[in-house]
């Protein structure tokens, strides 16, 4: 063992060395390298030296750190890469400066790796061997680099040169340590004065115990294996942990462990250099603070725009509840059960919905238990009732089981016990809030495995929840009117009359994406004095209150201009001439058409306002597009140069034949987009497809069954002539 004296004082050189030193290696006034000069390795970099080299990583070969840092001499030509006859490496350059040749240093110049700038500083480089150092250092040097502008502090050290060469390690604030790894757990047996200084023990309470008293309960057990498997290995370390001083202080230090072996490779002690960096790795989380912060605002700002985004697609109640609960779960909290108040106030079944759910039967059953308990188990001293009664704006809490029962609702029940299962640390409480009050509450649930809510968490979830809130009232209110619209519709459609020599089936579907109702309409009615049979279908432009008010009136004009038994052309001119000269501003589509029956069958006469075609479906199946006597819509007459309607088309129908008029709504339900030539191809391929004997009713149930998308409103009349 290697014996030092513990006084601690510095005269003389030290003296010196306690003004110089000190600043030279843990301050922004240079950069300071440890040197292993057997091995020709870089085993410790401060701050500074780092930025000279970034990015690379300890130890390192001094060839490579001299090449990272881009060493060139005063004259602006870069060392040499190799040794040649009158020129020596970077490597060899920098060697021979750590071993102190020149004594009193010399000028170089270096890239200081940055994109703003191609300027390059001049450095003075000296190099201090650690020559009173204990024998297991003898093979390590202090490199120091000062920027040659620092006039004062070039020649202070130019001029105590010779003393620092032979007392640096004694007054540096480098701190050094040996270990015996051939004595009984590896004990230290020497260490500086730099060491003390910096953790408080002396040497004599530090020598002959292993380094792990620097440990403490915040010291990170990764890093104490990975430094115990490179002991094990015998191989070098450079690492940072977090150590505590002798008064408990914690500080991070950077620990750089090399081997020192004998002349058979045997390992005879561990070096060890270490540097309270403290100042650098707080301010480096300080940065990944303010990053992570930066972060984390953006993440939840872009999944507040997500979620209105996708909301605003959305116009049932259901769908944006499972979008909540998809902004919520797994991005903020572990799992979330959605409230809401139904027409009389009371509590729904929740939308429960679970980060596991999907891929864990066992979570999924109990979620499913839950949503069977609640509202039925909720207690009073729930917190959720506190915010649907609008008593309180929010809850939030912090930690489920420490938090009495009066606040949490936490009882003797199943309730509690699925709560504790689903895992409950921290819960949230915010009401889902419209325009009109109070809809429902959010109850937002983190387990152990994660962080207790903030405020942060709180304010995120209020705001979503306000989002879907005003969107819920929206849809409400939209489904309400869609409903008593949808009544108001069905209410002016006729009852199918009972005709002789004729069966009828007729069918008016809203749209399935809950768009708002059309205009859709069919009737059938009998001609005055048995004339025959009137068949209407059409659709008024828009989808709201006045197009279903709008229907009524106009089915109820064409069934007035049809009913004495005028021909389809002369009904829909009449109609066009009402509207114009009333002041009845709308448009419409529609076909009319008359059949007179005959014991062959049937004359079917018919004239088209800018209507999708009629199809008929013979007896032997056979299906013809009825696509003549096409004339302009409805209520645009008054903007023709030539309003006159086209002749009505006569076609005569055997019987056995079917009649099928629709609405547009029917011919864009089979594809992506709406193609009215592709749909009516796909509505004959149908019909044609069904067994001769498929009545009326049969053929729209087909019809209307195989539609792939019902984006509009669909009115269908089917008319076999028996």
């Amino acid at each position: 063992m290697t014996e030092q004296s513990t006084d601690g004082g510095a005269t003389g050189a030290d003296a010196a060395l306690a003004t110089l030193l000190p600043p030279l290696v843990h301050e922004a006034s240079a950069a300071v390298l440890v040197v292993d000069l057997q091995r020709r390795e870089v085993t410790f970099a401060n701050d500074l030296a780092r930025q000279l080299a970034p990015e690379r990583d300890l130890p390192i070969s001094v060839d490579d750190w001299s090449q990272a840092a881009g060493l060139e001499d005063v004259t602006g030509g870069h060392l040499p890469e190799g040794p040649t006859e009158s020129t020596v490496s970077p490597a060899e350059s920098l060697l021979r400066v750590a071993q102190g040749e020149p004594a009193t240093g010399e000028a170089i110049t270096a890239m200081r790796a940055t994109a703003a700038t191609d300027a390059r500083e001049v450095l003075w480089v000296l190099g201090l061997p650690l020559d009173g150092a204990p024998a297991a250092l003898a093979n390590l040097a202090l490199v120091v680099f000062l920027p040659a502008r620092n006039a004062r502090l070039v020649a202070g050290v130019q001029e105590s040169a010779a003393d620092l060469r032979d007392r640096a390690v004694l007054a540096t604030r480098v701190s050094f340590t040996i270990t015996d790894p051939n004595e009984p757990d590896d004990p230290l047996v020497w260490v500086n004065p730099a060491f003390s200084q910096t953790t408080g023990y002396t040497f004599d309470e530090a020598v002959g115990r292993n380094c792990r008293f620097l440990q403490g309960e915040g010291t990170d057990r990764e890093i104490i294996d990975q430094i115990r498997d490179c002991l094990r290995e015998e191989r070098p370390l450079t690492t940072t942990l977090l150590n505590y001083r002798k008064d408990g202080t914690p500080f991070w230090n950077e620990l750089s462990i090399s081997p020192v072996r004998d002349s058979d490779g045997a390992v005879t002690h561990f070096v060890g250099v270490q540097a309270d960096v403290t100042g650098r790795v707080e301010a480096q989380q300080s940065r990944d603070d303010a990053l992570s912060q930066v972060a984390r605002a953006a993440d939840r700002l872009a999944l507040l725009a997500d979620f209105t985004s996708r909301m605003a697609m959305s116009q049932q109640p259901t769908h944006i509840l499972q979008l909540l609960a998809d902004a919520l779960v797994p991005q903020v909290g572990t799992w979330c059960a959605l409230y809401t108040l139904d027409d009389a106030g009371h509590v729904s079944r929740p939308y429960v919905m679970h980060e596991r759910a999907d891929i864990d039967p066992a979570v999924a059953d109990l979620v499913e238990s839950l949503t069977a308990v609640v509202p039925d188990q909720l207690r009073g001293s729930s917190p959720i009732w506190p915010v649907l009664r609008g008593e309180v704006r929010d809850v939030l809490i912090r930690d489920y089981e420490d938090t009495p029962a009066s606040e949490t609702g936490a009882g003797d029940d199943e309730r509690t016990a699925l709560l504790r299962r689903l895992g409950t640390r921290s819960i949230v409480v915010v009401p889902l809030l419209a325009r009109s009050g109070i809809l429902g509450c959010v109850a937002l649930v983190a387990d152990e495995s994660r962080p207790p809510f903030g405020e942060t968490d709180l304010a995120l979830v209020q705001d979503l929840a306000v989002r879907a809130g005003l969107m819920l009232e929206n849809t409400q209110l939209y489904a309400r009117e869609r409903a008593a619209a949808a009544t108001l519709q069905r209410s002016l459609l006729p009852r199918l009359p009972r005709l002789d020599g004729v069966t009828i089936a007729a069918e008016y579907i809203p749209a399935a994406d809950e768009a708002a109702v059309g205009g859709d309409w069919y009737d059938v009615f009998a001609l005055r004095g048995g004339a025959g049979v009137g068949v209407v279908v059409g659709d008024v432009m828009g989808h709201n209150f006045d197009s279903a008010a709008r229907m009524g009136k106009l089915s109820t004009i064409v069934r007035s201009y049809g009913w004495p038994g005028s021909e389809p052309q002369t009904v829909l001119t009449a109609v066009d001439e009402l509207l114009e000269g009333g002041g009845l501003d709308f448009l419409a589509t529609c076909v009319y058409a008359t059949l007179s029956l005959d014991e062959r069958g049937a004359q079917l006469r018919y004239s088209s306002a800018g209507h999708p075609p009629a199809i008929v479906r013979g007896p032997d199946g056979v299906v013809h597009v009825l696509d003549a006597a096409r004339g302009p819509m409805i209520g645009v007459s008054r903007l023709l140069a030539d309003s006159t309607r086209p002749a009505d088309a006569v076609v005569s129908l055997e019987r056995g034949s079917t009649l099928i008029c629709f609405t547009d709504g029917l011919t864009d339900a089979f594809g992506p987009e709406p193609d009215m030539d592709e749909g009516l191809a796909e509505l004959c391929r149908l019909a044609a497809a069904l067994p001769l004997d498929a009545s009326p009713r049969q053929l729209i149930e087909r019809l209307t069954a195989a539609a792939v998308r019902h984006s509009d409103d669909v009115a269908v009349v089917a008319m076999r002539i028996d």
